[in-house]
């Protein structure tokens, strides 16, 4: 007696979910006759010494990125009021408990943050800021973060800002991309990449412990701790195009039909 086995090749479908963060929506407004916007307090975004540094950021009318508005932060229309200041958004977008799809197949969930930045020239005291963008985790200090610094350039390559292992230019736009990957439901290991407009990408790894990414921000510093907050310049990073998202494979409509009506056959032939 032989046995044979119907193999149903399994076909999947995708299923996934985004948010996004708009800055031409009616919360980020410009008044009438403003050149822009102060951003301490909209829409969830808060300042880091506790509210008192009005239009340290800011909504950006013509931003250079995105469409036509953007978020700032900077000395441009204020000085700072420390020597290390953040200006941060609550997200909780969960890294772990997703939907897992189908792990027998490897088909694992997957999360992506794609953010546009661009760190503004300053017209005056260039050299004396340190800009950056970071993802903050729920567990101790964990971020995934990039900072450009024009006192730690890269020897040897061109550009303005020194950014860790390469350097980046004023006044062009940078992606800032996370891919997280894992396996049932968790997508706690990460690829952190800055890709320029042609495509190239800097990338760096990581495992987080995080369960969530609790929040988004962007970071400014004077370059050295110990000056004047007047020695800052009128520079500034700029932000757009926020989209967190995850991407679930599920089996389809057409394989839960078979399975349910139990059509993986095991064919009996004397």
């Amino acid at each position: 007696m032989k046995i044979r086995t119907l193999l149903v090749l399994i076909a999947s479908a995708t299923l996934g979910n985004a948010a996004t963060i708009d800055f031409d929506s009616a919360a980020y407004a410009i008044p009438s006759g403003q050149l822009a916007a102060d951003a301490n307090g909209v829409d969830g975004w808060e300042v880091s010494s506790g509210g008192t540094n009005s239009y340290l950021g800011f909504v950006v009318p013509s931003p250079g990125i995105g469409s036509s508005q953007a978020l700032g932060f900077g000395p441009k229309w204020v000085l700072p009021e420390e020597a290390s200041m953040s200006l941060k958004r609550d997200v909780n977008f969960a890294l772990t408990g997703n939907p897992t799809g189908v792990s027998s197949l490897g088909n694992h969930a997957t999360g992506t943050f794609t953010a546009d930045i661009l760190v503004n020239q300053p017209n005056n005291a260039a050299g004396n800021d340190v800009f950056g963008i970071s993802l903050y985790g729920d567990a101790g200090n964990e971020t995934i973060s990039f900072t450009f610094d024009p006192g730690n350039t890269v020897s040897g390559l061109a550009g303005d800002l020194g950014a860790g292992f390469f350097n980046t230019y004023y006044n062009s736009q940078y992606q800032f991309k996370v891919s997280f990957t894992g396996t049932n439901g968790d997508f706690q290991t990460y690829a952190a990449s800055i890709i320029d407009s042609d495509g190239n990408d800097y990338t760096k790894y990581g495992q987080l412990t995080s369960t969530e990414i609790t929040s988004i921000g962007l970071t400014y510093a004077l370059a050295d701790s110990s000056a004047a907050m007047s020695t800052a310049s009128d520079g500034y990073i700029v932000l757009d195009n926020v989209v967190f998202s995850t991407t679930i494979p599920e089996p389809s409509t057409s394989l839960l039909s078979l399975i349910g009506a139990g059509l993986l056959i095991l064919r009996r032939r004397r």
